[in-house]
């Protein structure tokens, strides 16, 4: 990562809180994390463009509604943009849960609703170097490749927590895919 440059904005109300990022990322020949190699290879200076919203709702006492959504636009550049460019590539992720944490009882229970990460739109140009057609004369050819792959994951999560002592936690982790998949965990945790 070269830089980073955020600005967060906030809005607090008496029952529910708001907060805006807007930021600006410079990768190192990285998209998104992903490195490229051969005619893939990214150019330095990947930049990200994002802007992040995030809501909380407090419903009772112990009971907060909470919520994020957040998109980017990032200009990827190649080292040899002669053979492959790609337009600005938009991402997105939403999710929206409720917390509930009984003090007395010490514990937390969670569920949320996600859809991770996800390239909405976007496309790389591929340009060919040789060719023939079929009466034999040398060509140059284009091929687009869309990056959006159509459909959205989603998850369901149910997390809880137990703090057995200021020392201790218990919890669970389970979660759903629209795909099928279930995943889960159990952690116990003890602080030194």
């Amino acid at each position: 990562m070269n830089f980073i440059a955020e600005e967060q904005f906030s809005l607090e109300g008496k029952s529910a809180d708001f907060q805006f990022n807007f930021g600006l990322a410079s990768e190192e020949k990285t998209f998104l994390g992903s490195e490229g190699s051969g005619t893939l290879k990214q150019k330095d200076h990947t930049m990200t463009v994002y802007s992040d919203v995030s809501a909380s709702m407090t419903l009772s006492k112990n009971t907060q509604l909470v919520s994020t959504f957040s998109v980017g636009q990032t200009n990827l550049q190649f080292e040899n943009d002669g053979l492959v460019s790609a337009s600005p590539i938009i991402t997105n992720a939403f999710n929206v849960g409720m917390i509930n944490y009984n003090e007395e009882r010490r514990m937390k229970t969670a569920f949320v609703l996600d859809a991770p990460l996800k390239v909405v739109d976007g496309q790389l140009t591929l340009n060919t170097i040789s060719g023939y057609d079929a009466a034999g004369n040398y060509v140059n050819r284009q091929q687009e490749v869309a990056l959006d792959e159509g459909d959205r994951d989603y998850n369901l999560s149910l997390y809880f927590d137990k703090e057995i002592d200021d020392n201790k936690n218990f919890g669970l982790k389970a979660t759903v895919s629209d795909s099928g998949a279930i995943s889960g965990a159990v952690f116990y945790a003890i602080k030194f």
